[in-house]
């Protein structure tokens, strides 16, 4: 066949210096997926001097469907200089510009693409957008992004998040507004709760913040910071039984918060309870409360009192863990490692005929009946059917796992992956016509490590929004959140499943990069892999890897050195007796990694980065957006020393 033969060769033919033949080539090429081709009739098209934009749209885009978004950028641009409204490049290139670490221009063509319609706009967009202007402590941005996500698609996280951004920026009084508009939106909202109890107690308004504060823990009682500023509002009002009380619930969820430590010596010291003051100071709980603290972590979880509507299979019993000091070449032990009690919560999971669930950041089950199970719920919106989505029947039994925070490597992996472990360990087999019901997966790992463990896409329910019933509801024990606590058990369920078998024989001495992050940046990370690499160590970034590849190069390392982050999460997989350094901000020390690495039978040790502060090249302080953000700067000689006491 000739080309004459084709029609859309026709045009070329006939004036084969005219961009139009070239533009209804590379339309027809593309329909019929030839990238490259119709890449190629679209360049040929602005070479004889296209001006259309759709032109200018379909090469970039053809760019980046064939990898090569680095060429991309100008062709939008020239597209939006011919028509700047139009809708399609605006939404590709703001994501384009967002993926490329420019916020501010992704925010720049994202509004405008809102003004112009907004029904292009995405609201997980704004999501993205205000989790890094907050983590960069950029918060009129961010307030922008919250605002602009409220009026696109109003809900009670674009409003508390408002909140928190005037309230950063000292705008206490539209705070209060935003967030009593999330209020408005979720009555239930244990977030916007306690956000409203924290804006009062920065007013010194403490009365209104214990109202809040208390609302918010009874709505999500492991909410441990609604325990402890509840507790520190209370001694601000000099009622320290009350206080006492708050604080020693609030150690039931955590064992490593200092301001837990905190208020509980200012009460003790106001009460005349000096000799107690010292160890609390020190993160230790005097012995007059042990059995105390046994007896309400053992009776934790009560099943209901109408039990006939559900049945509760205990899997482990409530515990004490005594965890063995780190090694450090710190002159003194950090408050954190003193603490080396920890109270494990019984774990089980609750059988519910014809139970409910629902989620949406929180999840909330019910009995049949509607009542309330708050040992596997952290808010009570099941308790208003009416205001959530339609009921979804998903047959005869459903294993409901969702949990908040799970789009982190470290929570996912410790707070929802065991759970379906606590299934089996209860004694229910998973079967291929029980239905999942898990976080949608926002991540390459979340479906990698769901594909190990052998469930089908068929089984599984994605959902970050969803009411749902079955015939028979199980629902395994909460595991965590923020303060999770990695356990024996769980290590050992999560090597049995994603270990490489056999495993590698331990050499290779590895440092993990925080990799592409705003926040808790090694500052020097350079000089550090320039010394560490003396010592035999190769740098990698674990979010740069697969799952199975992260699983597979932590189970060859014989010794490694990470800031704190969630690659670290890793260190599961490591072979029993692998050496640890885990490397600090002085602000951010958190015991995650310690307790894992008793857990795991792993050598670990800590260090601390310097204080910014005193540091000549840090005069000018960040205003970081919480003590989690907070950068390193490492002394290269402690780090020396460290790893000679460690290796």
């Amino acid at each position: 066949m000739t080309l004459a033969n084709q029609p859309h060769f026709v045009p070329i033919l006939t004036a084969p210096t005219a961009p139009e033949g070239y533009e209804q080539l590379m339309e027809v090429l593309n329909d019929g997926q030839n990238p490259q081709a119709a890449l190629n009739a679209g360049l040929k098209a602005i070479e004889y001097g296209s001006q259309n934009p759709h032109v200018f749209y379909r090469v970039a885009v053809l760019y980046q469907t064939l990898d090569q978004p680095e060429l991309a950028p100008q062709y939008y641009q020239t597209c939006l200089s011919l028509d700047a409204d139009y809708a399609p490049a605006l939404y590709n290139f703001s994501f384009l510009c967002l993926q490329n670490n420019q916020p501010l221009e992704a925010l720049n063509y994202h509004e405008r693409l809102r003004k112009i319609n907004s029904k292009f706009a995405n609201s997980g967009f704004y999501n993205t957008l205000i989790k890094h202007f907050f983590e960069t402590g950029d918060y009129s941005h961010a307030l922008t992004c919250c605002l602009a996500g409220l009026e696109f698609a109003p809900s009670p996280a674009f409003a508390v998040n408002s909140g928190i951004a005037c309230r950063k920026l000292g705008e206490h009084e539209r705070a209060i507004e935003y967030y009593q508009i999330a209020l408005s939106l979720d009555p239930e909202s244990s977030w916007a709760h306690f956000s409203l109890g924290n804006l009062y107690y920065d007013l010194e308004r403490f009365s209104e913040a214990m109202t809040y504060y208390d609302k918010a823990r009874q709505l999500y009682p492991g909410r441990v910071e609604a325990h402890t500023q509840y507790a520190w509002s209370a001694a601000k009002l000099q009622q320290y039984d009350i206080a006492l009380r708050a604080a020693l619930d609030a150690l039931l969820y955590s064992q490593s918060d200092r301001k837990i430590y905190q208020v509980l010596a200012h009460v003790f010291e106001q009460e005349g309870h000096s000799s107690w003051v010292t160890p609390c100071l020190h993160g230790q709980i005097p012995s007059e409360f042990d059995q105390y603290l046994q007896a309400k972590n053992a009776q934790r979880w009560q099943p209901l009192t109408a039990a006939d509507h559900y049945q509760w299979h205990s899997v482990h019993p409530a515990q004490i863990w005594d965890v063995p000091s780190p090694k450090t070449v710190e002159s003194a032990i950090h408050p954190t490692f003193l603490t080396r009690r920890r109270y494990l919560a019984e774990t089980f999971v609750a059988q519910i005929a014809h139970g409910r669930a629902y989620y949406r950041f929180d999840p909330s089950v019910a009995t049949s009946d509607h009542q309330w199970i708050p040992a596997v719920s952290c808010s009570r919106a099941i308790e208003t059917p009416d205001t959530l989505p339609t009921l979804q029947h998903l047959g005869d039994r459903a294993i409901f796992i969702p949990q908040r925070l799970s789009d982190n490597y470290y929570h996912w992996t410790f707070d929802t992956l065991p759970r379906l472990a606590l299934i089996q360990q209860a004694g229910f087999e998973i079967q291929p016509s029980d239905r999942i019901v898990v976080n949608a997966p926002v991540h390459p790992f979340h479906q990698q490590s769901l594909a190990q463990l052998n469930l089908s896409q068929d089984q599984l329910l994605f959902s970050n929004c969803c009411h749902i019933t079955a015939k028979e509801l199980l629902v395994p024990s909460l595991l965590g959140d923020s303060y999770s606590t990695p356990t024996p058990w769980m290590c050992q369920f999560l090597r049995d499943r994603f270990q490489p078998q056999p495993l590698p024989q331990p050499r290779r001495r590895l440092y993990l990069r925080r990799g592409n992050t705003n926040y808790r940046k090694v500052l020097n990370e350079e000089a550090v892999i320039q010394l560490l690499a003396d010592y035999g160590f190769e740098a990698i970034s674990p979010g740069s890897l697969s799952f199975p590849e992260q699983v597979a190069t932590l189970a060859a390392a014989e010794v490694v050195v990470a800031p704190h982050g969630a690659g670290n999460t890793n260190l599961v997989y490591c072979p029993p007796g692998t050496a640890v350094l885990e490397i600090f901000s002085p602000e951010y020390v958190v015991d995650f990694y310690w307790l894992l690495s008793q857990a795991a039978q792993l050598d670990y040790g800590y260090l601390l980065g310097e204080d910014l502060a005193k540091l000549p090249q840090f005069q000018e302080k960040r205003n970081y957006f919480g003590r989690h953000c907070h950068d390193i700067w490492v002394d290269l000689e402690k780090l020396r020393a460290s790893l000679d006491t460690l290796i």
